[in-house]
Parts: structure tokens; C-alpha cells; sequence
């Protein structure tokens, strides 16, 4: 009964090796370079939960984000549950 655990883990570790390898062959031909989007823009996405003794807060909050808006780079994404 010993074995069974051991040979689990042995598997289970060339598995993972396996998978590591697999990855680094796929990427090792793509020498390209990767280029970033540098433009500055942001999205900020927000989830507030509300539905208890903290809803008035949220709501405040929420309208606080609303007056500043969605400018200059930055998007503001909100959800009030």
C-alpha cells in the first residue's frame, strides 16, 4: 500500500515537468518581440456590495466615481450589487 502514494507523486511530478517543457519548446522559436501598448489608458472595474448596512456608502461611492467619469486615459467600469 506504500507504493501507491509514491508512485502517485512520481507521476504526478513528470506531469508537471512535461507541461513546463512543453510551454518552454513552444515559445523558444517565437524570438519576436512583443510590443506594448504605451498609449496610457486605464479601465478600473469596481464591484460594491451593497445589499446590507454599508448600501448608503456604496451608493456615495458610486456617485463620487460618477462625477469624476470616464476621462483622460482612464475608463471606470462599475457594478452595485
Amino acid at each position: 500500500m506504500r507504493r501507491t502514494p509514491t508512485c502517485v507523486l512520481i507521476m504526478g511530478l513528470l506531469l508537471s515537468a512535461s507541461m513546463a517543457l512543453t510551454g518552454m519548446i513552444a515559445n523558444a522559436g517565437s524570438a519576436e518581440k512583443t510590443t506594448v501598448d504605451e498609449s496610457g489608458t486605464w479601465t478600473v472595474f469596481v464591484y460594491l456590495d451593497g445589499d446590507n448596512n454599508l448600501e448608503d456608502l456604496a451608493i456615495d461611492d458610486l456617485l463620487e466615481m460618477e462625477a469624476v467619469g470616464s476621462k483622460n486615459g482612464v475608463t471606470i467600469i462599475v457594478l452595485l450589487d
